[in-house]
């Protein structure tokens, strides 16, 4: 099979995946960072090409948690979230009485904003958080033209 058919043949059901048109997915496209394809989207993925090529993802699966996340919000940041909720709902408690309902309402979603946004700030600053080594399409093409996911030891 001719390596620009497979690529083709590689990057359709990336593209449906993503819902983007093929012509958007490059060879250098990250499936999560470039192209949201994370969590069951991920699982769906590669369970596609396994059917359509019969490449073994084994290898991928064993590692899977360290090239994608879980599907939804980690439960990092639902705490973070709900703990801004929490101190913007004190917030505003505070300032409705001196205040208003418009105003307190108004400081209150500010302080839920700010609260979250610097907690993501700090968490990128810090480098909290899982590592996460992206895929691109290139590896997946590869893959299929090996026949099976590389060892980790193999991966470029």
């Amino acid at each position: 099979m001719a390596a620009h058919s497979i690529e083709a043949r590689v990057i359709e059901p990336v593209a449906v995946m993503a819902e983007v048109k093929p012509e958007r997915v490059l060879l250098t496209s990250r499936l999560l960072d470039d192209l949201g394809i994370d969590g069951d989207d991920a699982v769906e993925l590669f369970d596609d090409i396994n059917k359509r090529f019969g490449t073994d993802f084994a290898s991928l699966y064993e590692r899977w948690g360290g090239y994608f996340g879980p599907e939804g919000m980690p439960l990092s940041a639902e705490l973070v979230i709900i703990l801004a909720m929490v101190i913007g709902g004190v917030v505003a408690y505070a300032v409705t009485g001196p205040f208003g309902d418009v105003a307190g309402s108004i400081v209150g979603i500010t302080a839920v904003s700010a609260l979250i946004a610097v907690s993501i700030w700090i968490k990128r600053k810090l480098g909290l958080g899982k590592k996460i080594t992206p895929i691109t399409v290139a590896e997946v093409v590869r893959a299929v033209e090996a026949g099976a996911w590389p060892a980790e030891s193999q991966r470029d």
